[in-house]
């Protein structure tokens, strides 16, 4: 079997181009680099992510079967990736990171049989979750329950991660299906049971945690050249909105539910903010800043949001 190295050196032997000899050499440099330097050097800038996606398919080829270098790789890409906090670090990089680090995890996932690959996607999905990536720790819980759907310490874990994702009904849901695993006097059940009603709790609150914005004249608007509209709801003496909710024409309804999960910043207070506007905006184009030929409405400033209070508005203005 030809190895990627004896691979470039035919290329080579042909007159490979420049990218190829700049990739031999590069794995010439960094072949007696461990992982975690490899980690450190993306970290540092160093070598790209490409740079090191290269070596890393290269070592492959030499060892696929070490599941713990790769494990080893992707808690050090998603620990590098949660720690690129500053603005000038590039978007693209940080999601690179993180998609690397989704790519090693799947490789030490395929390692093993069923039960060994189980246990380390339980792995990947701890360590998703001591770094708040909730969504990518719930895939990796959802591919371990479609190879085994009774799986307690997997259910558990779901369970959890939708309550943090605040998916209430479906953490309830989740923990329900556990709880009827167990027998009903014993103390896990009970635990679970405990679980249930806290989220429950939280379920109940949060459908209460809302406002309503009905457009009197909905029936009467002619709406075929906009695409979007805006609920949002601002200060009177200007700055950004609290809040602003973006619907699409086509799932609109003369009503608007805004949440506290439409809120533009997580450190804003919902309800207790004061001195208020609250407005609706067809915009044309889609985008969420005002230009001309918009149409809107809005209230009479208001002192503050009550929780499942309705607002009644008209559509009567154009942006200029």
């Amino acid at each position: 079997m030809i190895t990627v190295m004896t691979s470039y050196g035919i290329y080579h032997q042909l007159g490979a181009n420049k990218e190829i000899q700049a990739l031999a050499a590069q794995h010439q440099e960094l072949k007696s680099r461990s992982i975690e330097e490899l980690a450190q050097m993306v970290t540092d800038k160093k070598i790209t992510v490409n740079q090191l996606l290269h070596e890393l398919r290269l070592r492959q080829e030499a060892n696929p079967e070490d599941s713990g270098a790769w494990m080893k790789l992707g808690e050090l890409l998603t620990l590098s990736a949660a720690g690129s906090t500053s603005p000038q670090e590039p978007q693209a990089e940080t999601d690179s990171m993180r998609q690397l680090a989704k790519q090693a995890f799947n490789r030490a996932s395929q390692v093993g049989n069923q039960e060994q690959q189980i246990n380390t996607r339980i792995e990947v999905a701890k360590t998703y979750l001591t770094y708040r990536e909730f969504d990518s720790a719930l895939e990796q819980l959802s591919l371990v329950l479609l190879k085994n759907n009774t799986h307690e310490g997997a259910l558990m874990m779901k369970g959890l991660t939708e309550s943090r994702l605040e998916k209430h009904q479906a953490a309830i849901d989740t923990w329900k299906f556990l709880a009827s695993r167990r027998q009903q006097d014993s103390e896990s059940a009970q635990l679970i049971n405990n679980l249930i009603e806290n989220e429950l709790e939280r379920l109940e609150f949060t459908q209460s945690q809302f406002i309503e914005i009905t457009i009197n004249n909905f029936a009467n608007l002619d709406l075929q050249s906009f695409t979007k509209a805006f609920a949002i709801v601002r200060p009177v003496a200007g700055g950004a909105p609290i809040a602003v909710k973006s619907i699409d024409i086509s799932e609109l309804e003369e009503t608007i539910k805004v949440t506290p999960e439409n809120l533009m910043f997580s450190t804003a207070d919902f309800w207790q903010a004061i001195d208020l506007k609250v407005e609706i905006r067809f915009s044309q184009t889609g985008l969420a800043k005002p230009e001309t030929g918009d149409i809107f409405g809005q209230l009479s400033p208001i002192q503050g949001l009550t929780p499942t209070q309705n607002y009644s508005l008209t559509i009567d203005q154009v942006v200029n």
